[in-house]
C-alpha cells in the first residue's frame, strides 16, 4: 500500500485551503484536524563516478524546516542504482555521498598523498502524486574552506569551544 496521511489540516469550517501549522512549547490553539491519505511515490536514479569497490549512500531530505524525516534509499553498488519508496508529496534535496578513507584501496577517492577524500553530490527533486524515474547524480570532491578565527587571546575564547557553518545562499 502507498498511501500516506499528509500532516495537513484546516483551520476554519467551510472549504477553507489546508496548511500546515507549528506550534511553540507551551502555545494552544484549537484546530480541526482532518487527515487525508495521498499517494506516496517511489524514486529512482543512477549515482556516477563512484570510486571502486566503494559503497555509496544516497537520501532525501525534505526542503521545508518541520516537513518530516529524511528518507533512507535501496542502493545497488554493483550497478551505482538507488531506489527510495515510500516519498511522500513534496520539494525534497536527494543527497548521495560516499566516504573513501587514508587506508582504502581505491585510490580514485583520494586527494594527494592519500588522504580522505568525501565525494558528495545533492540536486533538488519534486516529489508529486506519480513516481520519480532516470534521476542522474555525480559524485563530487567540491571544495576545501579554510577558516582562522582571529582576536581569541584578546576575547578570552577558548578556541576549542568554536564552531563554524556555511551556509547555501
Amino acid at each position: 500500500d502507498n498511501r500516506f496521511y499528509a500532516r495537513t489540516c484546516y483551520p476554519a469550517a467551510g472549504g477553507a485551503s489546508p496548511r500546515t501549522y507549528a506550534l511553540a512549547s507551551g502555545q494552544r490553539a484549537q484546530i480541526d484536524l482532518t487527515p487525508f491519505a495521498v499517494s506516496t511515490a517511489t524514486v529512482r536514479g543512477r549515482v556516477h563516478n563512484i570510486p571502486p569497490q566503494a559503497g555509496f549512500s544516497v537520501y532525501l531530505e525534505p526542503e521545508s524546516e518541520g516537513g518530516g524525516q529524511s528518507s533512507t534509499s535501496f542502493v545497488d553498488a554493483a550497478r551505482g542504482t538507488f531506489t527510495i519508496g515510500g516519498v511522500p508529496p513534496g520539494r525534497y534535496r536527494l543527497r548521495a555521498d560516499v566516504h573513501v578513507g587514508a587506508g582504502a584501496e581505491q585510490l580514485h577517492g583520494q586527494g594527494p598523498g592519500g588522504e580522505q577524500r568525501h565525494l558528495t553530490a545533492e540536486l533538488p527533486v519534486d516529489v508529486g502524486g506519480s513516481d520519480v524515474d532516470g534521476l542522474d547524480v555525480t559524485l563530487d570532491s567540491g571544495s576545501t574552506l579554510d577558516v582562522v578565527f582571529q582576536g581569541l587571546t584578546e576575547s578570552h575564547v577558548d578556541p576549542a569551544k568554536l564552531g563554524a557553518s556555511l551556509w547555501r545562499a
